[in-house]
């Protein structure tokens, strides 16, 4: 590294350790470079007194947003004076009112957030078809992410919609790594598989669930027979279809492990990322943003089936409301 004589201070922006070592070696002042983060949009916004919105809604099922401010498959709050509704931003600018009446395994919604995002997974936004979707659930922990995202897969397995719901889980140990884990693969993630055993165990679903099939006939299946946990490392040449897929965790990724994953997803399945930017666990990512997952859905958000939607409020209760 030579050093030219100038007037003006000499700084190095890198994010190459190594280099930034060397350069402070040889007296160069360095600086981590970073960029400007953005974040994405909670996807849930507020519209408040807008003209004939709340009367079409309950009338019509929907009413005609003439702006440009809101991202399709955005949530909407409608608020005029004390009526309220909720609806759900088409990309023909018509909001559709959301469904109330859905309940996946028996959960009843905490809040408009978790309605909205009900909805979003059940099929009803734009018409679409409703085992095709690209979703993303964020908030922080104890908001309820990984407990709809699963009830709503095994929902879908229930009504014949998937065949099967896979939960992929990054293998990140919080604090220190205990290291080699001895056994098979399924021996190997049974530490992360216990996340979802907690799940399955507050829905009380541990015996299994019943499943239709194309002719309205009904069947009892175990739960080991439709969900399964998976390990991020092994999907290459992999195809999942009539698949609910669900990446949990999902700030401790790479956009690349993300890109990789969703890539995987044929025909007739759905693909859910449930993430905290505050926990994040990856030595190689930074503390406080998702970045992988927020640079895998930045060029996605408004594409007629993708949609993200930000949960606020904490609904595990007990000690973990008194935790920030």
């Amino acid at each position: 590294l030579k050093i030219y004589d100038n007037s003006a201070p000499v700084q190095i922006l890198t994010q190459d350790r190594g280099l930034a070592f060397l350069s402070e070696m040889v007296g160069v002042p360095s600086l981590r470079h970073f960029s400007v983060p953005q974040g994405l949009d909670q996807g849930v916004c507020e519209l408040v007194n807008y003209p004939e919105s709340i009367s079409d809604i309950y009338a019509q099922g929907a009413f005609y947003y003439d702006g440009d401010d809101i991202t399709p498959n955005s949530g909407v709050i409608i608020k005029e004076g004390n009526s309220s509704a909720l609806g759900v931003m088409g990309d023909d600018n018509v909001v559709r009112r959301v469904r109330d009446d859905i309940y996946p395994l028996g959960i009843t919604p905490k809040d408009a957030h978790q309605t909205i995002a009900i909805d979003l997974m059940s099929g009803g936004h734009n018409g679409l078809y409703p085992e095709e979707f690209l979703g993303a659930l964020s908030g922080r922990s104890g908001s309820g992410k990984t407990t709809l995202a699963i009830a709503i897969g095994l929902s879908g397995v229930s009504r014949g919609i998937y065949d099967r719901v896979m939960v992929f889980r990054p293998a990140e140990p919080v604090g220190k790594d205990v290291g080699f884990l001895p056994g098979s693969i399924e021996e190997k993630m049974a530490p992360w598989a216990l996340a979802v055993k907690d799940v399955i165990r507050d829905l009380d679903i541990e015996d299994g669930i019943k499943k239709y099939d194309d002719r309205g006939n009904c069947a009892a299946v175990s739960i080991d027979e439709v969900l399964s946990v998976e390990n991020v490392n092994f999907v290459r040449g992999r195809t999942f279809t009539n698949t609910f897929v669900i990446v949990d965790e999902a700030q401790n990724l790479t956009v690349t492990e993300l890109r990789t994953l969703a890539s995987r997803c044929g025909m007739g399945s759905a693909f859910i990322c449930t993430f905290d930017p505050s926990q994040i666990d990856n030595a190689y990512l930074r503390d406080g943003r998702a970045e992988g997952v927020e640079e895998f859905l930045e060029p996605l958000i408004g594409k007629p089936s993708v949609f993200h939607i930000q949960f606020n409020t904490p609904v595990r209760g007990g000690i973990s409301a008194l935790v920030d």
